[in-house]
Formats: C-alpha cells, sequence, structure tokens
C-alpha cells in the first residue's frame, strides 16, 4: 500500500486468483467558496434517482465513473456497457435511461456508431446522451454532435465540468 496525503493506492494480487486494486482520491472543499442553497438544491432535485447508462470498456474508468455518480446523486442507479453493442441490447431490453454517458473510442462498437443507432429510432432521439472523450480536438468533437450527442466532456473527467454539462443536458 502506498500512502500519502491526498489518498492511497492499495494493490493486492495472489496468483491464481487475479489481482485488485483500490484507488482512494481525498479533495479538499475550497471553504472560501459560498454555494446558492437555492441552486444547490435544484441541482440535486434535478439528478435525484437517475438512471444512467455508462458505456465504457476500461475497468479503471467505470469504477471511477460509477464512484463519483453515487458519491454526488442520492439514489442513482447505474447500469455499465462496455461497448457500443452492449449499449443498444441493454437501451432496448432494460430501459429506460434518463442519461447515457458514451465513451467515444471502444472495440467491438464505439459511441459514435452507437449514438447513430440510437438516434436512428424515434423513440430514444430525446434521450440524452453525454460523450465522454480524451480526444479534445475539433474534428473529433464536431464528430460527436454530427452523430446526434449533446454534449461531450473530456477525459481525464473534471467533476464540476460533468455536473454542470448534465445539468444543462437534462434540464
Amino acid at each position: 500500500m502506498v500512502e500519502q496525503q491526498g489518498g492511497k493506492i492499495e494493490l493486492e494480487s495472489e496468483l491464481g486468483k487475479g489481482t485488485a486494486i483500490s484507488v482512494t482520491i481525498l479533495f479538499e472543499l475550497d471553504k472560501n467558496l459560498e454555494a446558492d442553497p437555492q441552486q444547490v438544491k435544484i441541482q440535486k432535485n434535478a439528478f435525484e434517482n437517475l438512471r444512467i447508462l455508462l458505456v465504457e470498456d476500461t475497468f479503471f474508468n467505470q469504477m471511477l465513473a460509477i464512484e463519483l455518480l453515487k458519491s454526488r446523486i442520492p439514489g442513482v442507479e447505474i447500469e455499465v456497457a462496455e461497448n457500443g453493442r452492449v449499449a443498444l441490447e441493454k437501451i432496448e431490453s432494460g430501459g429506460p435511461f434518463d442519461l447515457v454517458l458514451m465513451d467515444v473510442k471502444m472495440p467491438v462498437m464505439d459511441g459514435l456508431e452507437a449514438t447513430r443507432r440510437i438516434r436512428a429510432q424515434e423513440k430514444w432521439n430525446k434521450l440524452p446522451i453525454i460523450a465522454l472523450t480524451a480526444n479534445a480536438v475539433q474534428g473529433e468533437l464536431d464528430k460527436c454532435r454530427e452523430v446526434g450527442m449533446d454534449a461531450y466532456v473530456t477525459k481525464p473527467i473534471d467533476t464540476e465540468e460533468l455536473f454542470d454539462t448534465m445539468l444543462r443536458v437534462m434540464g
């Protein structure tokens, strides 16, 4: 275990059984910031009890996103799909979802193709889809818009940017 101010990383490995990695990151709140109580209430109510489909192929990114969302959204339910094909299956069989957080680059079916197929069905035209992408170059962002994604958040994910984007897209 490595421990420093701000968090810790734990690694447990057993031959023939596998490896478990646990990462804890601590953030200090800025005590000089004064939150507007009315805005906090609006944001909390906007997100309460959401059903989110997280489409992400990397296990570590899945775990980080799940922890981030669960720590900030009361009653959130998160389903994970490891690629676009699985996402389509889950939307068809397990919906309805309030929001899709869609990684852009994945094996089997990427987020662009999955979004194209989602938007091709009229019943899912209003489903909010936010792209999660490490490629924040203009050409990639244009592709996200062209296929019908409502917004994008760049990786590594900035917590406030994600929640501001969710509020804007779902509001």
